[in-house]
């Protein structure tokens, strides 16, 4: 092959995504393992985070905001690696990033590497809004509920709490457990966003749960991640890279806010209002700041039991990232 012929090839081939320098990264976020109260963790909170000029409050969340726009932007910095250190990732050429074949690591991380992500680079373009990067989301939603409980008012006058900690491509979350925000403001928010977002009802815990009872509308948004918490966890770095766009060419001010945070909707208990409600949480520390649910109804028994009976690892999961222990669950139980 000539010269020529050889540099007609190099220009007509498409760029690989690691080419784009957010992608690159992404993927170097990617290498942390991040336990909760780990070195990696802090390690890549001091420099993805401390570099923005952000606030750090008795817990260690970090935060800042810029303008005085209602909305609350959410991640976590630690997530469910078992040992903290290095991992080596890899990302093809359709931008699916991965950890390395070989590498004998837990996870990805992803859950919530792409929230941090998504924020720091919302931040340097000077998008309005409330950031929190909440520490402990892994082990119970700790440095959430430290805001909530503690400092609540750091969340005066925020109308909109958004987390970037959600699998897949198209979820706008109404619900984790309880209704956590409402089906207008879902609907108002979805053609902001990349094509296929709609209300889920399907959501399980994120930070942004420990403020409902602050915030009217609480969400959580997809941002790209498969098979969480699981050596085949992948990242999805071009649908991060057109999600980021979106929200920065967001219009706050045309979100509907319609849910209100004090009222108690019955019409969607489930197993996690019951388990922050219940007496042995209590006793180990971990009940939210809301008042507990009156009565478990024997159909919402019978419904939990199916569950449990077909999603038994969805449901294990959803009890450890409550902060649910095997042994806390032994000793609710009477065992």
């Amino acid at each position: 092959m000539s010269k020529q012929s050889k540099s007609r090839a190099v220009a007509d081939r498409a760029p690989h995504p690691i080419d784009d320098p957010h992608v690159y990264e992404l993927c170097q976020m990617l290498q942390y393992r991040r336990p909760a109260g780990s070195a990696s963790e802090l390690a890549f909170i001091e420099r993805w985070i401390d570099s923005l000029g952000v606030g750090v409050d008795a817990y260690g969340n970090r935060f800042k905001r810029i303008g005085d726009s209602p909305v609350l932007w959410s991640c976590h910095t630690d997530s469910v690696h078992s040992t903290d250190g290095p991992q080596r990732v890899s990302i093809d050429q359709t931008g699916t990033i991965g950890l390395q074949s070989g590498e004998t690591s837990s996870c990805l991380g992803a859950d919530c590497a792409t929230g941090v992500w998504l924020m720091r680079h919302m931040i340097l373009a000077g998008v309005e809004g409330l950031y929190i990067f909440h520490r402990a989301e892994e082990i119970g939603g700790l440095g959430s509920r430290h805001i909530a409980q503690e400092t609540p008012e750091l969340l005066d006058g925020v109308r909109y709490a958004i987390a970037f900690d959600r699998r897949g491509y198209d979820s706008i979350i109404t619900h984790q457990g309880s209704r956590c925000a409402s089906n207008a403001f879902a609907l108002s928010l979805a053609p902001h966003l990349p094509k296929g977002f709609a209300p889920d009802d399907t959501g399980l815990f994120t930070d942004t749960a420990n403020y409902d009872h602050l915030i009217p509308e609480c969400s959580n948004l997809s941002v790209g991640y498969h098979d969480a918490h699981s050596p085949d966890e992948t990242q999805d770095a071009l649908f991060a890279l057109r999600l980021l766009e979106s929200i920065k060419r967001l219009d706050i001010s045309s979100l509907v806010c319609e849910r209100d945070p004090l009222a108690q909707e019955s019409e969607d208990a489930s197993w996690v209002d019951y388990l922050h409600g219940s007496n042995w949480l209590d006793d180990v520390g971990r009940k939210r700041s809301r008042k507990p649910r009156a009565r478990l109804f024997d159909s919402e028994l019978m419904d939990m039991a199916e569950l449990c009976e077909q999603r038994p690892f969805a449901v294990a999961e959803a009890l450890l990232r409550l902060g649910v222990t095997l042994e806390d669950l032994e000793e609710g139980l009477g065992l």
